[in-house]
């Protein structure tokens, strides 16, 4: 695999190995990314738009990926899923426009791992492992009045 440095037009010879290597770390604790987060504007950030009062919700969110962010994946499957993980089959997700946009952004064998962040208001997190890097967990999508999947 080759890639071109961003700022020359230099191409660096780079293998797999050392792509594996670069993604360990000592301390495998899971760092989250949003570049999956869907466009749909019920289920991504653009939702706090809609409802400012809601707002205590994002503070949890924070909350809860600060927490999840300083554990690994083992130590988080070890957790009940109050706190932890929910393992579930695409095919859950009841909204059908969630639905198409999730399948287009992942694997199709690929699970959705669920994330409860607001108790009170009952929201989720949607997301899924990485596939290059075992520590990376995909945000794929916010779900914030349990509308996504039966619960």
């Amino acid at each position: 695999m080759t890639i071109k440095a961003k700022y020359s037009n230099k191409e660096i010879k780079v293998s797999k190995k050392n792509i594996e290597n670069y993604c360990k770390a000592s301390q495998p604790t899971i760092v989250f990314s949003f570049k999956k987060l869907v466009q749909n504007k019920e289920y991504n950030f653009c939702y706090f738009d809609k409802y400012k009062s809601e707002i205590n919700s994002l503070y949890r969110l924070q909350q809860r990926l600060t927490t999840l962010s300083q554990q690994t994946f083992e130590q988080v499957y070890c957790l009940p899923r109050e706190k932890g993980f929910e393992i579930e089959d695409l095919s859950m997700i009841k909204d059908i426009k969630l639905y198409n946009e999730l399948r287009e952004k992942m694997a199709p064998d690929q699970k959705i791992y669920i994330i409860r962040f607001d108790d009170e208001k009952n929201s989720r997190l949607i997301g899924c492992r990485g596939r290059k890097c075992s520590r990376v967990f995909n945000i794929l999508a916010l779900d914030f009045g349990s509308q996504a999947y039966p619960h």
